[in-house]
Parts: C-alpha cells; structure tokens; sequence
C-alpha cells in the first residue's frame, strides 16, 4: 500500500515501553534499548520502541523511506505538495552498540560548526558514538581555567573549545542519540602540555639524572613522577568534571 495523502489526519505516533519480556508478551518484538518496531498504514505511522534514542532511530528510517509528491502538487487541499510513503514495516535493532566514528580536531583543528554537522550526519545512518581526539603533542584544544596556557599560541595556537561549547555539543549530540567520547593523551603525547609549562620537562629532567645517579632504575616514567594532573585532568572535582 501507499500512503499518499497529505491529510492532517496522517500522524506519526511513538510507543514506548519498557523492554521486558512482559512487554514483548503484550503485543510486539522484544526490541533492544536502540531497537524499534516502523509501521506505515493508510492512517498514518507508528513507531514501537522502548527508548527515546530508539524514537531518533525510528524517525531517521521514516526520513529515508519519505518521497515528495512533486507530481501533482494542487493535491493537497493546501496548495503544499504532498508526499508518498509506502505501507510497510521495519523491525530494526543494532548488531553493535558501539556504533560511531573519531574525529581528531587535536592534530587538525575542526570548527564546531562542522563538527555539528557531522553528529547530524551520524544521527542519519544511526550511528550513536563520536570519539572527539582533544589532546595530543599538537595542542589542548579543550579550555582550562586553571592553565589557559595549554590553550595559548605556543601550545595550541589559540585554536581550541570553550567549556561552555563542548557541554552544548555534547547536548546537541545527546537530542540526535548520540554520545560524545573525549580521548585525553596524558602522560604520553604531552609535546603541547610542555610547550605550556616546559618547568615539568625540565623536573622530569632532575628526577631522572637523580634516580640514574643513586642507582635507580630509569625505568620509572613521568605518569610515576607526576601522577594524574589534578589541576586540569582531575575529574573526580565536580568543578572540573562539569
């Protein structure tokens, strides 16, 4: 069948329960956090699920299957063309939960604007992860209060994001069902956290010919000198982590 009238009547309805065994038994597949169940009738569509990620999931698949009428467009009653939806039904599920791509504005430095446009890309083919690279020996490029150096033109050529505009990318990215994963190189690729504060080379330096004079092993690295840097990385502090 197909649906092609562009009544007001048509209407696009959403279900969802929780994915339990009981539900399943009610009427409908047993369908995964992700998973949905895409009917299209005359009357219009209905979407059976058990999260909201699962409803963007759902409509993504309704957006693919949706042509415009362009035929006849004084159709409608007004004047707007209308559109064709074949009857059917999907019952969808992902094979993997961790569905998604990296991105590395840390080497070459991606504007947000882009960035957006890629989640929403994601959001298309049901991809639900982006691994967003932010630190490696080419610069920070996430703000710190406490050490804006590691953002500054020697470490990072002034190009990085504000706190304020990674916490509304990571809400832009949770309303398509999609979560943003940030990768942290610490202590390793620290090329531009040196370049911010080159006095912890110059420890490590000390702590080395130290330990290598009294007999130690040089096998000792900085991550065992210094530990996790409390002041920028230490994520257990509300004030940090937020």
């Amino acid at each position: 069948g197909v649906c092609d009238d562009p009544d007001p009547r048509f209407t696009v309805a959403v279900e969802c329960q929780e994915c339990t065994e009981a539900a399943a038994e009610k009427g409908g597949p047993l369908l995964q956090e992700e998973g949905y169940a895409l009917t299209v009738g005359k009357s219009g569509v209905k979407i059976r699920c058990s999260s909201s990620s699962a409803v963007m999931r759902a409509l993504s698949s309704l957006l693919q299957i949706i042509i415009p009428d362009v035929s006849e467009p004084s159709s409608s009653r007004s004047g707007i063309p209308g559109f064709v939806v074949a009857g059917l039904e999907i019952i969808d599920e992902p094979r993997y939960k961790w569905r998604g791509l990296m991105l590395d504005p840390c080497r070459h430095f991606i504007p947000m604007e882009v960035i957006k446009r890629v989640v929403d890309a994601c959001a298309v083919v049901r991809m639900n992860t982006i691994h967003l690279h932010l630190s490696d020996d080419q610069g920070f490029r996430f703000e710190s209060s406490k050490v804006p150096a590691l953002t500054g033109r020697n470490a990072s050529d002034n190009k990085f994001y504000t706190r304020d505009e990674l916490k509304r990318l990571v809400s832009y990215a949770k309303d398509r069902g999609i979560r943003i994963v940030p990768e942290i190189d610490i202590p390793g690729h620290a090329t531009a956290l040196l370049n911010a504060l080159p006095h912890l080379e110059q420890a490590i330096g000390d702590v080395s010919d130290t330990r290598a004079e009294s007999g130690e092993s040089l096998a000792s690295s900085p991550e065992r000198t210094f530990g996790v840097f409390t002041k920028i990385l230490g994520i257990a502090k509300p004030k940090i982590s937020t």
